[in-house]
């Protein structure tokens, strides 16, 4: 997939059916007492590498419902003609990225592109071998969720564009 201006990379090379958008809430999340979805979900096959979507420090870490996990924090002024991207500005963000089958080091800075991990099905939340992208940007004094969508003409909005850390719908 392009990369929009140089701004996020698709960490999938290859592999781009998105399986679930953001802020989807279908009724088996609601019967399962789950919150709207906080990213996108990538289908991609056991093993696919995956690359780095944007440059930032890599950090590693591992729960139950995600599985290995790799984030990427970084700073950055989003340069977009894309009107809800330009409210967020210049902002801190980070990225997770879960259910992971490996990582290739980690606690180090990485650059847009470089091969970090590779897709897998780790922890109890997985559906099978798959990619879940979080984008959470900091927007007016606190920290967002915020639809990655927004950076891909072909991939799939979400419902809304961000939402509050309590999975709240936000507007710009």
């Amino acid at each position: 997939m392009p990369d929009p201006g140089g701004q996020m990379l698709w960490p999938t090379p290859g592999h781009s059916q998105v399986s679930s958008v953001f802020a989807d809430w279908p009724p088996w999340r609601k019967e399962m007492g789950l919150s709207p979805h906080s990213g996108i979900d990538i289908r991609a096959p056991q093993g696919a590498p995956i690359r780095a979507p944007i440059s930032g420090l890599l950090t590693f870490s591992e729960t139950d419902w995600g599985g290995l996990t790799l984030s990427i924090y970084g700073e950055k002024k989003w340069d977009t003609e894309n009107p809800a991207l330009a409210a967020i500005g210049q902002t801190f963000y980070f990225i997770q990225l879960l259910h992971l089958s490996l990582l290739l080091g980690v606690e180090r800075d990485v650059r847009i592109g470089e091969a970090i991990g590779a897709v897998g099905s780790t922890g109890t939340a997985s559906t099978g071998p798959h990619l879940h992208l979080t984008l959470q940007t900091f927007h007016r004094g606190g920290w967002i969720f915020t639809d990655p969508a927004l950076f891909w003409d072909t991939v799939p909005l979400g419902r809304h564009a961000f939402l509050d850390l309590d999975r709240q719908p936000l507007y710009a």
